[in-house]
């Protein structure tokens, strides 16, 4: 994926503290980027899903012994490529998500594991995904293909 997307404005970045109760910030910004850029439905839905699920993760997971002074930072950007691009950076220890095994549907016995489906999700909505570690943490690059 092309990595040069960079936000438009103030507007298409939210930075949270590496809270839970920080996410209810999320939904409203997700839908002003949506309006913003007449993204139907459909995206709209698999972009909720895609950022809520990894940015849940990073906070529960990622941030356990950091989180008074932890951030999670999500930016938008149009692509060259069409895709709407949602980049999420944190400052966890080291976590690539795409090298994570795809865990099974059902267990051994027939039953639905808890956790593992998050990476599922982001593998089965999103249009690309791209990871990279940094300096002071991680970078997860979200794309959507956004349908003109």
């Amino acid at each position: 994926m092309a990595s040069n997307a960079e936000p438009d404005s103030s507007a298409d970045r939210l930075v949270l503290p590496a809270k839970l109760s920080a996410m209810e910030r999320l939904p409203p910004w997700i839908e002003a980027v949506a309006k913003n850029r007449s993204i139907d439905d459909r995206t709209r839905f698999a972009i909720h899903l895609c950022l809520e699920e990894a940015i849940s993760n990073i906070i529960r997971h990622g941030h356990v012994e950091t989180a008074a002074e932890s951030t999670v930072t999500i930016a938008c950007a149009a692509s060259p490529d069409g895709q709407l691009v949602f980049t999420v950076e944190d400052n966890a220890p080291p976590f690539n998500p795409l090298a994570a095994p795809a865990m099974p549907i059902v267990d051994a016995n027939g039953e639905i594991p808890i956790g593992g489906h998050g990476i599922r999700l982001l593998r089965n909505f999103a249009g690309s995904l791209d990871y990279e570690p940094t300096p002071t943490g991680n970078r997860l690059r979200i794309g959507f293909v956004i349908e003109r």
